[in-house]
């Protein structure tokens, strides 16, 4: 699965390739006065906050919050202990190294995780504001 919807930004912010123009007209939208090219980019350091995805602004616009998991983290993310089962199913029969082999192998592989074994990875990671609950 492709995550690009995560990595576009809202707002471009200039950085040292930037031309020197384009650094002028976002210190001037943001009302920062304009000084030499390192002090341009000073300038954009220091007033550069987060910035928001395109995803985050879109949700917001339909009265969501997104939640972003840290990159991962199989601790909040039930998934990834799931994927490390198959995974491990997979080195453990594969004899062949070949590509239709691994193929079956990961089918089988997914056919095999059950129900129960969902639930385990969803039962054991409770998160709440303050973090995991164990």
């Amino acid at each position: 699965m492709c995550h690009g919807y995560r990595s576009m930004h809202n707002e471009k912010v200039p950085n040292s390739k930037t031309k020197k123009s384009c650094i002028i007209n976002w210190l001037t939208e943001k009302n920062i006065p304009t000084q030499t090219v390192p002090e341009f980019l000073w300038s954009v350091k220091e007033k550069k906050h987060y910035q928001a995805y395109e995803f985050d602004v879109f949700a917001s616009l339909m009265g969501h919050e997104v939640i972003w998991l840290p990159p991962y983290c199989c601790q909040v993310n039930p998934i990834k202990s799931i994927w490390f089962k198959v995974k491990g199913e997979v080195v453990e029969k594969n004899k062949t190294f070949k590509m239709k082999k691994v193929y079956l192998l990961v089918n089988e592989a997914v056919s095999n995780v059950t129900i129960d074994d969902r639930k385990k990875c969803v039962s054991c990671r409770t998160f709440t504001g303050r973090g995991l609950c164990k």
